[in-house]
């Protein structure tokens, strides 16, 4: 018996569906390249735009600089600062001058220290060496033979009185006693400007208003020596 039910068409009873190229296994492996293409495109925009604006940015802070620098070049061209600075030049000039500037009172003062008062000086020369030493040459008259022993021996104390020694002790021709030549040598910062000035700074004692400030000459303690 004959189905009747049985259908010979071959046309299919839905729509036929597009298959994409390459059976659809592949589907949308294809736009992950232009995906990242896109993003490396945006991320060199923003980079761009990053760098143009830190440029600015520097551009604006280098001219700000500059602007405060002018200010300041105008502010130096002043009259006040000019004439300050002409001042710390004097300053400066002054400092070097007393840098090595001899204050020939503190030989004097020194050798006051330690003389005995049976020794007396009639006369007194002093000269700087190069090598920083102050050579002192004097000449004067003693009570005797051994108030120069002593006095040479004070001066040995002293610590600052170096290459101490008596020549010509010779009898004194008038009022008695012995004269002598003196030789001796002298640190120089002992008796320089500036070393002067820092012990009156920090010396808590009032110094003496009758020192002599200035000179080539000093008055020993008075007294006729005697033989």
């Amino acid at each position: 018996m004959t189905d009747q039910n049985f259908k010979t068409s071959f046309i299919p009873s839905k729509p036929i569906q597009p298959v994409s190229r390459g059976g659809g296994l592949g589907r949308g492996h294809g736009s992950l390249p232009n995906v990242v293409t896109l993003i490396i495109f945006l991320l060199s925009i923003v980079t761009s735009g990053v760098v143009f604006g830190y440029r600015v940015f520097l551009e604006k802070q280098v001219a700000g600089q500059i602007a405060q620098l002018e200010t300041v070049r105008k502010t130096l061209d002043s009259p006040l600062v000019n004439e300050a600075d002409r001042l710390n030049t004097r300053i400066e000039s002054v400092k070097n001058l007393l840098q090595d500037h001899l204050a020939p009172s503190e030989i004097f003062n020194l050798l006051e220290q330690s003389t005995l008062k049976t020794v007396q000086f009639r006369n007194m020369t002093y000269t700087a060496e190069s090598d920083g030493t102050i050579k002192i040459s004097a000449n004067g008259v003693a009570s005797g033979y051994e108030a120069i022993v002593l006095q040479s021996e004070q001066y040995g104390k002293t610590g600052y009185l170096r290459d101490v020694l008596f020549t010509n002790l010779q009898p004194a021709q008038q009022g008695g006693g012995v004269t002598f030549s003196l030789a001796a040598a002298l640190d120089k910062s002992l008796v320089l400007y500036k070393s002067r000035i820092k012990r009156e700074s920090g010396s808590v004692e009032e110094t003496n208003s009758d020192e002599p400030d200035s000179g080539d000459s000093f008055e020993f303690p008075s007294g006729s020596p005697t033989q």
